[in-house]
């Protein structure tokens, strides 16, 4: 998809929001992940598109595919290059090089639901998470393309959702009537 293509669809989409407020808000599409033993699972999405997890040999997988945590950090990153390409495309801006690199440290603590030596307990999730871009864009000041990564970075669905309190409500259907 080109810039342009971008940048008409965001302009289409805008022009929908201020006219009709109402439709802003939506119910994002599923992932539905099924367990297929071990440690591997299958993610689909209603499009029929399939990504296969497992977990790495150390926690009893396989290590045959990508693990959750990964598909949180792949998130991240895709979601932040997107982000700034959007917000590039609207200024007019053309990067000829962007990308994203994101790591994170977890204490297998809290995976295990362990406390620590000195009796802590320990988040399950990642403990600290980086966020690395690399972007270039020809003739354009890098004040301005730090401002524009900064801006995008705002507006980030995937950030967000890793930095703002996000309700999640959990529905158990145990088979059991």
């Amino acid at each position: 998809m080109s810039s342009e293509t971008i940048l008409d669809a965001q302009q289409r989409l805008e022009r929908l929001v201020r006219q009709r407020p109402a439709v802003a808000r939506i119910r994002d599409i599923p992932a539905t992940a099924l367990w297929e033993g071990g440690g591997r699972t299958c993610v689909l999405h209603p499009d029929g598109n399939m990504v296969y997890t497992d977990l790495p040999r150390e926690l009893g997988g396989n290590g045959a595919q990508v693990s959750p945590g990964w598909l949180l950090r792949a998130a991240l990153a895709s979601c932040a290059v997107t982000r700034i390409a959007m917000l590039a495309a609207e200024r007019g801006m053309q990067p000829e090089r962007l990308e994203a690199d994101v790591t994170s440290e977890t204490d297998l603590h809290g995976l295990l639901g362990l406390c620590r030596e000195d009796g802590q307990r320990v988040p399950p999730g990642p403990l600290a998470i980086h966020l690395r871009l690399r972007i270039r864009v020809p003739n354009v000041e890098d004040r301005a393309v730090r401002d524009l990564v900064e801006q995008a970075m705002g507006v980030s669905p995937v950030l967000g959702a890793m930095t703002e309190a996000v309700v999640v409500r959990l529905d158990i259907d145990s088979g059991a009537d």
